[in-house]
């Protein structure tokens, strides 16, 4: 997706990309404050001017070494959306966020107001794997008349991939030693666990 979309952005000046990966890794990644942060900076690195909410974090962070509070980072992530004609946010890994302490709930009331904003501008694009918290959430923000939500594990196609994947694998010289029923149970194996990854 980012490789499709980063064209689109670099042959218009007031398209612009941002990036997120939630991943399991790396706890900072993992927090609805990592991720506003994240995509801020990526939007104001595209922009000609600096908006007035980020100027203030920004302020208020090097002048009283005062941490912005979620709403003033929403804020700044609303102002840095505006005045572009397309921003395509590309949320990925959503199910790496932790359900402890509140943190998936926290980022799908997040994703949801940030949906409400209805900004014609804005294109969010999320991944994940099921799970019934995202699920919801993301079915929230949808509006009924255009559904958006992608079910990849509905579609068998995923599967299929996940199998040519494995197959191509398992015929590599390192495995043609292998009996065929040990292949199979291989395969076999792979694909129960893949859990349309």
């Amino acid at each position: 997706m980012i490789h499709y979309l980063t064209p689109l952005c670099d042959s218009n000046p007031h398209a612009v990309i941002a990036y997120f990966y939630f991943t399991f890794t790396d706890t900072k990644k993992q927090t609805k404050e990592g991720f506003l942060r994240s995509v801020i900076r990526q939007l104001c690195g595209s922009r000609p001017d600096i908006p007035d909410p980020v100027s203030q974090l920004y302020r208020r962070l090097r002048e009283q070494n005062h941490e912005p509070d979620q709403e003033s980072l929403e804020k700044a992530l609303n102002a840095s959306v505006r005045d572009f004609s397309h921003v395509f946010l590309v949320l990925d890994g959503l199910d790496e966020v932790p359900t402890a302490n509140g943190e998936r709930r926290g980022l799908m009331e997040l994703l949801v107001r940030i949906r409400n904003w209805a900004l014609p501008s804005l294109h969010l694009l999320m991944t994940s794997r099921f799970e019934l918290e995202i699920d919801r959430g993301i079915r929230r923000m949808q509006d009924p008349s255009r559904p958006a939500v992608i079910d990849l594990n509905e579609q068998k196609e995923i599967n299929h991939d996940i199998q040519t994947f494995v197959a191509l694998a398992l015929a590599a010289t390192e495995f043609e030693d292998w009996p065929k029923d040990m292949v199979e149970e291989a395969t076999a194996r792979l694909l129960e666990r893949a859990d349309g990854m």
